[in-house]
């Protein structure tokens, strides 16, 4: 790919994304496998119990 002017990075930015929400989002083409490694953090209000495996 060749960007030929600077404004072209927003849409390219905008392609990325859409491309990477198709293939890893809720309903993505991957089924909810994760393609990068990521770390979520959560502040709740409120405590709040987690449920462990059995």
């Amino acid at each position: 790919m060749t960007v030929a002017h600077g404004e072209e990075d927003e849409l390219i930015g905008d392609h990325i994304e859409a491309a990477f929400d198709h293939l890893l989002g809720p309903d993505g083409w991957l089924n909810g496998y994760c393609l990068l490694k990521g770390t979520f953090e959560a502040f709740p209000q409120a405590e709040i119990a987690v449920p462990r495996g059995t």
